[in-house]
């Protein structure tokens, strides 16, 4: 039994019942990450159904609508959390960010401190006391290997200066300034 489920320009979704079990086969023909288009090879995988359910439900609560694009995100975080132990990935308003598990603080926090600290490993234990140096070794191998992207939001951050703050949203500053 094979029936052909709607698909769109990106994707083609089969449903394959053989005698190994129910699948779903996917056909991705392009692979997004960080909202841009990517050089990407092209994959049929089978699928077991509740992988499937499991996978369209994290994709569909993330507010993502693409099957292969959600399924590109989840399948990156999970290399990237298998490739670094003690990183998780967390909800923003601005997306998922990588994040020291069981902290609260995410990557970029952590690397930012250290910068200021002249990447000096000792100011940075005392800086963070409530962290194992386990988590903070974590949180600097993740920016060795992924370092664009935590460049990329160190940037974002430097960009809001205290008096840029003031000047731009002014509502911030104190009553009587």
């Amino acid at each position: 039994m094979k029936a052909v489920l709607p698909s769109n320009a990106w994707e083609d979704r089969i449903v394959d019942g053989s005698a190994r079990g129910d699948y779903i086969v996917v056909h991705c023909r392009s692979a997004f990450v960080h909202e841009e288009t990517v050089p990407s090879v092209q994959h049929s995988i089978r699928v077991p159904e509740r992988l499937d359910r499991d996978i369209s439900r994290e994709i569909q609560h993330r507010g993502e609508r693409d099957w292969s694009k959600g399924a590109v995100s989840l399948m990156e975080e999970a290399v990237r959390a298998a490739r670094i132990p003690g990183i998780v990935f967390v909800q923003r308003r601005e997306g998922r960010r990588a994040a020291v598990a069981f902290s609260g603080l995410e990557v970029w926090e952590i690397v930012a401190t250290w910068k200021e600290a002249g990447e000096d490993w000792g100011t940075l234990v005392e800086a963070y006391p409530e962290l194992s140096q386990g988590q903070l070794r974590a949180a600097l191998a993740y920016y060795q290997v992924y370092p664009d992207e935590v460049n990329d939001r160190l940037d974002r951050e430097a960009y809001w200066t205290p008096e840029r703050v003031a000047e731009e949203l002014p509502f911030t500053r104190p009553i009587g300034r």
